[in-house]
Formats: structure tokens, C-alpha cells, sequence
């Protein structure tokens, strides 16, 4: 008979169980709710918990064990050979030498939806500079899939890919509002363009790569040569 083994601590020195650190992250990171309201909760069920104590278990965990594994991922998404990158502003209170409203950014690297590691790591970071993406994106050698901010051009070893999406959108806000009939202008027929390549993307989703890159050529380059032929156009009507 085996002797039952005691497992061992999530945090030293600490009566933590892993389901009970689990259980304050997801409450708080998940359902939104704070530490202060936690221990309230935790409080009616008999359980004197501080908000301190619980703070110290994620902080402790996440140092312990969350950070390494982060680490190895980071570690297997710079190995991809395609990425997806944006970044989208927040606020952080009571930071250190900084504003409440001074905006902070967080970085989201992600591999793509056909990769064997689907990985997506998010990182905070108090500013919008391309020092950031350098530093995270060091050592990845592959296509970078992003919308047009500079900060994420001439990375070393990158082919930058751009958003059909970020562009479909500046020609939905160039459609002329008050036009009674826009067809003809070039925001109506590139935004007609882009849909047909999201309906044509939308139809090949399901099929092997190979397969989506021969129907590309097939079906979707005449649509960007459309496209192009339209922004040619454009140059000689509205550029000097």
C-alpha cells in the first residue's frame, strides 16, 4: 500500500492551496472583483482573509511559478515564423512617479491561428515607443502582422505585414456622409475591394495552407489588382 504523500506548498511557509491562489486571481482578474470584496466574501463563510494576505499570494505565485512559465513562452513564440502584434492604451493608478491619467500601453504578441503553440502574451509597459517591441520581439526572425504604427518598422529580422482590416476602416470613415449617392467615389469602391477579399478570406478559412495560397492567387489578386487600379486612379484625380 502506498503511503499517502503530502503535496507540496504553492507558496513557502504559507497554508495556500493552489486552488485557493486560483480562486483569488480568477475572481479578481476574471469576474473584475477586488481584493477588498473578496475578503468580505470570504469573511461571511467564517474565513478571516486579508485582502494583504491574498495580494501577497499572487504576487508570490506569479513570481514562483507564473513568471517561468511565461519565460518559456516567450521563449517558444520568438521561434514562430509569423506574429501578430498591437497595442492598446490604459491607465494604471497610483503608479510610481506617474499621473493617474498618464497613459500606460499594453503589448499583446500573439502566434497565428494555425500555429501547433497558440500562444498570446500580453505585456505592460508605460510607454508607446518601438524600444518595447525591439526588446520583446529580439531574436524573432519571421513576418510581423500589425497595423501601420511606426513603432513596429524596421525591426531587425521582420517583414512587416499590414492590416487589411485597420485599412477597410479609414475608407469607411472617408465615405462622404451627406453624399445621397457615394457610389463611384474611391472610398465606395475600395471598401468594396476589401469585402470582397474578407468574403473570399472568409470561404478559404477551413482549408490547408497550401490550398488557401493557390486559391489567393487565383480568386483574390484580381481584387487587388482592381484595388490598386483604383488607387492609380486616385493619384492622378486627386494628387498634384
Amino acid at each position: 500500500m502506498k503511503k499517502a504523500t503530502t503535496p507540496a506548498p504553492v507558496i513557502q511557509h504559507s497554508l495556500a492551496s493552489a486552488s485557493s491562489v486560483a480562486w483569488v486571481m480568477y475572481q479578481k482578474f476574471v469576474n473584475s472583483m477586488p481584493l477588498y470584496r473578496q475578503e468580505k466574501e470570504w469573511k461571511s463563510i467564517g474565513l478571516d482573509l486579508s485582502r494583504a494576505t491574498m495580494a501577497n499570494w499572487m504576487i508570490a505565485t506569479t513570481r514562483d511559478w507564473l513568471k517561468p512559465l511565461v519565460n518559456r513562452l516567450h521563449e517558444l513564440l520568438v521561434q514562430e515564423r509569423y506574429l501578430h502584434a498591437d497595442e492598446t492604451p490604459l491607465q494604471v493608478m497610483n503608479e510610481k512617479g506617474r499621473k493617474n491619467t498618464t497613459s500606460s500601453y499594453m503589448w499583446i504578441y500573439s502566434s497565428d491561428q494555425h500555429s501547433t503553440h497558440p500562444i498570446r502574451i500580453f505585456e505592460y509597459q508605460p510607454g508607446r515607443g518601438a524600444r518595447y517591441p525591439q526588446a520583446f520581439l529580439k531574436g524573432f526572425k519571421g513576418y510581423l502582422h500589425s497595423d501601420a504604427y511606426s513603432g513596429y518598422a524596421n525591426l531587425a529580422g521582420t517583414i512587416s505585414c499590414l492590416c487589411w482590416a485597420h485599412l477597410r476602416r479609414k475608407f469607411v470613415e472617408a465615405l462622404p456622409a451627406e453624399a445621397k449617392n457615394p457610389e463611384g467615389t474611391l472610398a465606395t469602391e475600395e471598401l468594396a475591394y476589401c469585402n470582397k477579399l474578407f468574403e473570399l478570406e472568409a470561404q478559404l478559412a477551413s482549408h490547408p495552407p497550401e490550398e488557401r495560397k493557390e486559391q489567393r492567387l487565383v480568386q483574390e489578386k484580381p481584387v487587388l489588382d482592381g484595388f490598386w487600379s483604383w488607387v492609380e486612379i486616385a493619384k492622378g484625380k486627386i494628387l498634384p
